[in-house]
């Protein structure tokens, strides 16, 4: 009888002990569950500044604390990719998912993806696309973030499905691409080469363009940028100059507006509004322009002009237009802070790369959680 009151005593306590401990690691799990959905939330409100340079950097920057992190992206390069010339190896556009989650870099024959969702930027890509023979101009993520498009001096133009390693969907352009963007409805490609001509392409077919039109033969064009309302486009060419398209039915294309000597240099990006309003312009006579919508005539009209001390090489809207990001070969970045009804600029100056700041990328869009 002892015996078996020892017994159920010993099997009672453990029963006991048992309870408490799975109750003690419900509550951590309660609470890592907490510390995550912070976590992911801080994560999706945070707001992400990216620059790229010839200093062979990628730089996050914060606006109160200044560069957070740099990674050197020639000397993370994947062992696989060893025989690429990595003091030659530069990064020719980046961009942020709109998940916050990547981060894209067109380089030297490559396309990388780096993960932005951990605690740091990571130092070698997640996802290395090669099969480029030249540099790979232009990157852009689709809305979910499931795959990107990117164009190449090599005249291609491919779609890469990030949880496939498989062949790509290639485009022959056969000219140099020079910039390709997204159309809202997720179907259309529209690029830009430097035998100055626009394509728009059939995602759905893998055969010649659906459209072309020749905007700035001989000259080159370097930059294209689709409204969000896909109503208009607008694209700029090495001369100066700033084409303004509408975009019709069936494909029709109709010049609405054509600024000539929009600068006085190579215009090396132009990027329409979030609320197709405006377009900013940036050229190689650093300075970066900015064209209002005139709601009486239809037509845009140079409302200011922000400088920067050498050539302005990137330039990029905010999710709501009132910021801009700007780099230059002055070695800096700028944030802008748009005020459209005083016309007045404030800007802060992001300092610490060594050399030309040639890609910026910005993403401040509060995501829900």
């Amino acid at each position: 009888m002892i015996k078996n009151s020892i017994l159920r005593f010993i099997l009672s306590e453990k029963i006991q002990v048992d309870q408490q401990q799975k109750t003690k690691n419900r509550r951590k799990q309660q609470e890592e569950i907490k510390k995550n959905k912070l976590k992911n939330k801080m994560q999706s409100n945070r707001v992400i500044l990216a620059t790229a340079s010839y200093d062979h950097t990628i730089r996050l920057w914060d606006q109160n604390q200044g560069c957070i992190e740099t990674m050197s992206y020639s000397s993370n390069i994947p062992k696989r990719f060893d025989q690429i010339n990595k003091q030659g190896f530069l990064v020719n556009k980046i961009e942020i998912s709109q998940n916050k989650q990547y981060l894209g870099a067109a380089t030297s024959f490559l396309a990388m993806i780096y993960d932005l969702g951990k605690a740091q930027l990571s130092k070698i890509p997640v996802f290395a696309y090669d099969g480029y023979k030249n540099n790979v101009t232009s990157i852009g993520f689709n809305q979910d973030s499931k795959w990107i498009y990117t164009g190449s001096e090599d005249g291609s133009i491919q779609i890469h499905h990030l949880a496939m390693q498989g062949v790509p969907k290639i485009f022959s352009n056969k000219e140099p691409v020079s910039q390709v963007v997204l159309h809202p409805n997720e179907v259309d490609l529209i690029s830009v080469d430097q035998d100055g001509i626009l394509k728009i392409w059939d995602l759905r077919n893998e055969s010649q363009c659906r459209k072309e039109i020749v905007l700035a033969p001989k000259i080159g064009l370097r930059s294209v940028s689709i409204a969000t309302n896909a109503q208009f486009f607008c694209a700029a060419d090495s001369s100066g100059t700033l084409f303004i398209q509408n975009l019709g039915r069936n494909d029709e294309i109709i010049s609405q507006q054509k600024i000539e000597n929009a600068h006085n240099d190579y215009i090396l990006k132009c990027q329409i509004s979030p609320f197709a309003k405006d377009i900013v312009t940036c050229s190689a006579d650093r300075s970066i322009k900015i064209w209002s919508l005139n709601p009486q005539s239809q037509k845009f009209e140079h409302k200011n002009t922000l400088y920067h001390y050498r050539w302005v090489w990137d330039v990029s809207y905010g999710c709501d237009g009132q910021f801009l990001f700007s780099c230059s070969s002055d070695n800096t970045a700028k944030l802008w802070k748009l005020d459209k009804e005083s016309n007045q600029v404030e800007y802060q100056i992001f300092k610490g790369h060594t050399q030309t700041v040639n890609c910026v990328a910005i993403n401040d869009i509060a995501i829900n959680c």
